[in-house]
């Protein structure tokens, strides 16, 4: 039951109460997992056939299991795109910030439809928005640029070369430069 609120449920929960939260519940359902396996044990001890069946736990197990999944992949994509903005943009792998941004959408897009809820839909969101970038992201990190692609690249966002130099070379930067501005020049 309280799988379905609180914390589980709020888009804008911190991933790292959640995480404590989704722990505490695994320990929960794990002693309640033993006391239902002691049970069934005693069913079959005493030859009772099947008198209980435990809708209520498997629900509950299957539950948990959903939310466990969609708060790690919230987590996992939040670290991503802290990694992928701030590490230096020469080091980006661009393919696999391709691929794994793929990835988390359709896993994004699946769990969305499985729960309808503002973290499903938060997640989502934030994925195709990052997504839009993508394409744009892949060209800028295509071996073929030169620097003096990039200075081309530089003059047409109207940043002076010795501003480029001390700039950090990272993709949040770019972004923050208006680089995504000029998706159709690049």
């Amino acid at each position: 039951k309280t799988l379905g609120t609180g914390v589980f449920v709020d888009a804008n929960a911190p991933t790292d109460t959640v995480a404590t939260e989704l722990n505490a519940a695994k320990k929960r359902l794990e002693a309640c997992r033993r006391l239902k396996d002691r049970y069934t044990d005693y069913q079959e001890l005493f030859e009772v056939g099947v008198a209980f069946q435990f809708a209520q736990f498997t629900t509950a197990d299957e539950t948990f299991e959903k939310r466990d999944l969609l708060w790690k992949l919230v987590s996992t994509f939040a670290e991503s795109c802290q990694d992928w903005l701030s590490q230096d943009f020469a080091d980006l792998d661009v393919n696999e910030l391709q691929s794994e941004t793929e990835d988390v959408f359709m896993k994004a897009h699946k769990l969305h439809k499985k729960f309808q809820g503002d973290v499903s839909k938060k997640l989502l969101d934030s994925v195709k928005a990052f997504r839009a970038h993508v394409p744009t992201i892949m060209e800028l990190g295509n071996p073929a640029l030169q620097p003096e692609h990039w200075d081309q690249i530089y003059k047409i966002m109207n940043i002076e070369p010795e501003q480029a130099v001390q700039m950090e070379f990272t993709l949040n930067n770019l972004i923050e430069s208006g680089i995504m501005d000029f998706k159709k020049e690049i």
